[in-house]
This record gives structure tokens, C-alpha cells and sequence, in this order.
């Protein structure tokens, strides 16, 4: 993954809060990581800005998917203002992906980085509507993906390694695909979603 020591960036926006932002570049896409943690002994409600906060630009009308890593939860499609509490000396890892209107991987849990370490290759194919990658699996362990799939999309077949355990599932109303993988011993996994688009 290029990932340079100027990518990482600490500060604390304020005493009760210190913010981690690392810059993710693949050659098949890029997305911030952005660790939150809280100092204090109460809940900590926060108000915040991608563009201000994090340097992520939002002034042309780009949107982003927020993910969070340690509860596997999707947060929303966020345009620059993102609200979210997190417990007394607790932590969130938010993966900030910004979206370009097709089926996209927003989160994936073998890595804190989601997606950095373990992806191989991911492609969307505009011609075929198939979106594929490789992942590097750890045996035993399940592995989750999280796509987002805008509305004018949907799935109409799944493809895996004839050896891996999977499951998936969908959310109308986040958007959001799960994908879980699961294999005996470490691997290579490729798989490729199908879609259709009305």
C-alpha cells in the first residue's frame, strides 16, 4: 500500500479528543482511515468536518461512505459534516471512501487499514457490471466485505472460490452488501459480484 509518514496526521481538535488521519492510495483506489479516541470518562458527541477536520474535499460535491471498523457499522453517506458519539475512553476507525455512483467496497476486516494490507487487486468493469478482486485470506478467521450499491443497481450473481465457506446479505435501506468469506487455511481468494443496473 503507498502509505508515507506524511500521510499520518495526529492532532487534537480538543483536550477530550486526539484524531489519527492516515491516507490510503491503492492502485485501484483511495480512502482515508481516521482513528478517534476519547480522553475523557464521559460520552463524547461530536460535530465534525471532512474538509476542515481531515482535509478531505468536499467543496466540489463529492460525497463519501463512513464505515466504522471496530463495530462493523455503516454510518452514512456524509458530503462534509459527520456527527457521531463515541463512549468514554473508547475509540472509532472510520474508513472515509469516496463513492463514484457504482457498487464499491467501503470496508473490508481482516486490517485496521480496510483494505490496504490484504487486497490484491479490485476492479470495477463498466462494461459487464461486475465488480472483482483478490483477497489474502487468514485461515480459520472470517473475513468481511461491505459494499456499498447505489440504488440504481442490483446483484444478480456471486462468484467465490469453490473451496470457501460464504455468506452474504443485503440492506435496502443502508445499501449496504455483506460479503462474508471464510477459508480452512490461508488464501488467495477471488470473487466477483454481478450486477444489474436499471
Amino acid at each position: 500500500a503507498d502509505i508515507h509518514p506524511m500521510d499520518l496526521q495526529q492532532k487534537s481538535r480538543a483536550e477530550n479528543l486526539a484524531a489519527v488521519n492516515l491516507s490510503v492510495c491503492r492502485e485501484f483506489g483511495a480512502w482515508n482511515v481516521v482513528g478517534l479516541t476519547n480522553l475523557s470518562d464521559k460520552t463524547l458527541d461530536l460535530h465534525l468536518s471532512l474538509e476542515a477536520d481531515f482535509h478531505i474535499p468536499t467543496r466540489n460535491g463529492e460525497t463519501y461512505a463512513i464505515y466504522e471498523f471496530w463495530q462493523k457499522k455503516f454510518l452514512g453517506v456524509c458530503n462534509d459534516a459527520l456527527h457521531l458519539s463515541i463512549e468514554p475512553v473508547s475509540s472509532a476507525v472510520l474508513r472515509i471512501t469516496p463513492l463514484h455512483g457504482t457498487p464499491q467496497l467501503i470496508c473490508s476486516s481482516r486490517h485496521i487499514t480496510q483494505g490496504a494490507i490484504e487486497l490484491a487487486s479490485l476492479r470495477w468493469n463498466e462494461e459487464t457490471q461486475n465488480l472483482s478482486g483478490s483477497s489474502a485470506l487468514v485461515g480459520g478467521d472470517e473475513y468481511l466485505m461491505a459494499f456499498y450499491v447505489p440504488e440504481a443497481y442490483k446483484l444478480s450473481a456471486l462468484e467465490v472460490n469453490e473451496a470457501l465457506e460464504q455468506s452474504h446479505s443485503f440492506d435496502e435501506k443502508s445499501m449496504i452488501l455483506n460479503l462474508v468469506l471464510k477459508s480452512k487455511s490461508n488464501v488467495s481468494a477471488k470473487w466477483l459480484l454481478r450486477f444489474q443496473k436499471s
